[in-house]
């Protein structure tokens, strides 16, 4: 059999698909149907279309075959070639997004995708619009188009992901064929999908796309290369939610607002007008994220440290509690709010510890600025235990809730001690007012916390009241007396002896307790520390006597 050559080495001329087929009658004549080696039927060959072929068929410059049969047809056929071996002939696969590839036919056969529907909608003068079926698996669609519906002169008009296509700059009164088959790797081709349409002889025209979509996510805008002959603003619409809606431009870029919008959403097209239909539409395609607002800080913090409240005024626009946060640790952790004013407790909390902002909210807003206590949160006294619960101890007599130091033996010093006690480790206070009646001689009455709760024990922290013409307290440990201001005879002037866990602390107040001075610090032993009052002046008296963290017994 001669073999046919595309293009004809002679002349140079492309085959045409009715000129092979009478080559293929021809033949067929001649031989009787049957190569030279009598292995193949002649007609049973597919219609092979040969478009375009530039090349010898080698795999340097090969043919790219086009078979009405698709390519399952066109390996069939080379698989049926006297002496073929598998995996060593070779063909041309591929094209579009795939690209080609040169490799042997396959064996077996490859799992075949499934077919897509071609849709073909309105035409106008000048454009068609095209949409189809998604297939599982596939990876991208090709579509073909053509002016016979043989597609023996087809071109690729679009390969994607997408399921739509509008093609434009097409001529009017004239029938197109179209084909669209879904394509992925590791995959056969699904079947091809294919219709026809007609373009109108008069009417509206479709106008090119704008092109070249900017998106601005810092200043909200959406921006883009105006189509061919269509400069003014006048001639574009724009859509923010996927196409659902346009509204006339009037600005260039568009502002979309503070929005977040997803890719396909912010769109521009050239609007109809007479004589021509709408564009297709460019869309974004990277998304606009929403800049959250800040809300403003709320104002004029209110520490009530008798209420253990705290209040602020609202921020504008956010008038109910749960609006807010608050934090009780300087913004380590917050809570929200339940009520305002809030209730912090009975707890000692310094300037800048409390802090109150609006809570941010997902998509929303920001948090605001925080609004912190400008005047600090003091533990409020404890309520006042009559040391008439006390035990006596020698020398001392208790009148009320005060202790009433006697003269007695030791070089005229009266000392004493209660089972009242401070445990090991503990924290707590006992405190008294310096107000009359109280010290009348120079070396006044004493206050100690010590080890031991015999009488004879000596103080590890104590103090000394001066007598009322100078009216001082002295803070004192181990021989170490520091003094204090001169102190006002008054319920407003107070002492205390404070253990914390660590150390003990002797510390004298003029606001009631508001706020403390310390005069002396010392560690805290390891062990229990009893109360402890001695004086060398009969009549002497500690007022308003009160405790917390003791224990009695």
């Amino acid at each position: 059999m001669a073999k046919i050559t595309t293009p004809d080495k002679q002349s140079g001329h492309t085959h045409s698909a009715q000129e092979y087929n009478a080559f293929k009658a021809a033949i067929n004549d001649i031989y009787d149907g049957f190569d030279p080696d009598g292995k193949v039927l002649l007609a049973k060959l597919p219609d092979l279309f040969f478009t375009g072929l530039k090349g010898s068929g080698t795999e340097a410059d090969p043919f790219a075959l086009n078979g009405s049969g698709g390519q399952a047809s066109a390996e069939e056929y080379l698989k049926a070639l006297p002496g073929f071996q598998a995996g060593i002939e070779k063909i041309l696969y591929g094209g579009g997004l795939a690209g080609f590839s040169w490799g042997p036919i396959p064996s077996g056969s490859l799992e075949k995708l499934g077919n897509t529907l071609l849709t073909l909608g309105t035409a106008s003068v000048n454009s068609i619009p095209l949409s189809w079926t998604g297939i599982t698996d596939a990876q991208f669609y090709s579509v073909q188009r053509s002016e016979n519906e043989f597609f023996n002169n087809a071109v690729v008009v679009y390969n994607g992901s997408l399921l739509s296509f509008s093609e434009s700059d097409l001529i009017a009164n004239t029938t197109y064929y179209y084909r669209v088959r879904a394509m992925a790797s590791g995959f056969a081709p699904g079947n091809w999908s294919s219709g026809s349409k007609t373009t109108l002889l008069t009417g509206d025209i479709t106008p090119p796309a704008p092109t070249s979509g900017v998106v601005n996510d810092n200043t909200n805008t959406f921006d883009w290369t105006n189509s061919a002959g269509y400069q003014s603003i006048s001639n574009y619409e724009y859509t923010i939610d996927g196409g659902n809606t346009y509204s006339p431009a009037t600005v260039k870029p568009v502002l979309i607002g503070n929005l977040n919008k997803a890719i396909g959403q912010v769109g521009v097209r050239i609007k109809a007008e007479a004589g021509r239909t709408v564009s297709a539409t460019l869309f974004n395609n990277t998304a606009f994220s929403k800049t959250l607002d800040t809300p403003s800080a709320p104002v004029n913090p209110v520490t009530d440290n008798t209420a253990d409240l705290f209040n602020w005024t609202y921020s504008p626009g956010f008038s109910i509690p749960s609006n807010y946060e608050i934090t009780l640790d300087a913004g380590t952790s917050w809570s929200t709010v339940a009520e305002k004013p809030y209730y912090v407790g009975n707890v000692a909390k310094a300037i800048g510890e409390i802090g109150v902002r609006v809570k941010a909210v997902p998509g929303i807003n920001n948090n605001s600025a925080t609004l912190f206590n400008s005047a600090p949160f003091t533990v409020a006294l404890a309520a006042t235990i009559p040391v008439t619960t006390w035990r006596e101890a020698a020398a001392l007599t208790i009148n009320g809730n005060s202790l009433i130091s006697i003269a007695g033996d030791n070089d005229n010093y009266a000392w004493a001690s209660s089972s009242v006690r401070l445990p090991a480790g503990g924290s707590g206070f006992v405190m008294f007012d310096l107000a009359a009646p109280n010290a009348q001689t120079s070396n006044g009455i004493f206050l100690g916390l010590s080890v031991g709760a015999s009488r004879e024990s000596n103080a590890s922290m104590s103090f000394r009241i001066q007598g009322i013409d100078n009216n001082r307290i002295i803070g004192g440990k181990n021989g170490q007396y520091p003094i204090s201001p001169s102190l006002p005879i008054s319920t407003q002037s107070k002492a205390r002896m404070r253990a914390d866990g660590i150390n003990i602390y002797s510390e004298y107040s003029t606001d009631a307790g508001t706020s403390w001075t310390i005069l002396n610090t010392g560690v805290q032993p390891a062990s229990d520390l009893y109360v402890k009052v001695y004086t060398d002046t009969p009549g002497q008296h500690l007022v308003n006597v009160v405790q917390s963290g003791l224990t009695v017994g």
